[in-house]
């Protein structure tokens, strides 16, 4: 401490808690993969369970992590791979109370946080799968062979493959099952509806699941 106190402050570099854990933090020496409601790692014979709102971190779900943590502060740990090229910094599952009657001061506000988290993930799922559908697109029309209707429309009565392609490729545009608009309103494509109901049940996150 005297060389700490005695050093410039020019010179002192402070330390995010990141790179705090990573460099001093304890691991359990036993890398896991990601399950559904996050990383359950078992530190010193108790099960927790870390999550992270940063929408990057679902996207390594077949990488095996390191998790780094204080001892004397579990309410956070460190996700690290083996080459130390992705790190995440995680939060310790907050557990809600079942009742309403139950609710403290600050739950409310970390199930908003999941909520909020949660719209923002339906957002960029929704965006994905619009783009891929195009890409889909094109590549079926570049590749005709790949049309679907062609390698799984069931023959008619005669044998005739090509009539019932043709029917089902001619008929119009059956509306979403989800779609409420007006009659003679145009219908959304299916990818821009993208699962109405879904973004309907989703009110509860992966962090709120064991």
């Amino acid at each position: 401490m005297e060389a700490w106190n005695a050093m410039a402050e020019d010179d002192k570099i402070e330390l995010t808690y990141q790179n705090y854990l990573l460099q001093f933090g304890s691991t359990t020496g036993r890398p896991i993969l990601m399950q559904h409601n996050g990383l359950l790692p078992t530190i010193e014979g108790v099960k927790r369970t870390y999550d992270c709102f940063d929408v990057n971190f679902r996207k390594h779900s077949s990488v095996k992590w390191n998790v780094m943590y204080d001892p004397d502060d579990m309410s956070r740990a460190l996700a690290v791979n083996e080459e130390q090229t992705l790190q995440f910094l995680l939060e310790e599952k907050y557990v809600q109370p079942m009742a309403l009657k139950d609710r403290k001061e600050g739950d409310s506000e970390q199930l908003q946080r999941v909520r909020e988290f949660n719209r923002e993930l339906i957002q960029e799922v929704t965006e994905f799968r619009a783009e891929t559908a195009e890409q889909s697109r094109g590549i079926l029309e570049m590749v005709p062979e790949l049309e679907t209707l062609k390698k799984l429309a069931i023959t008619d009565s005669k044998g005739q493959h090509k009539n019932e392609r043709n029917k089902a490729r001619l008929a119009p545009p059956q509306p979403s099952p989800h779609w409420e608009g007006d009659v003679g309103q145009e219908c959304p494509t299916p990818v821009r509806v993208v699962n109405q109901v879904q973004a309907e049940i989703t009110e509860t996150s992966y962090l709120d699941k064991l």
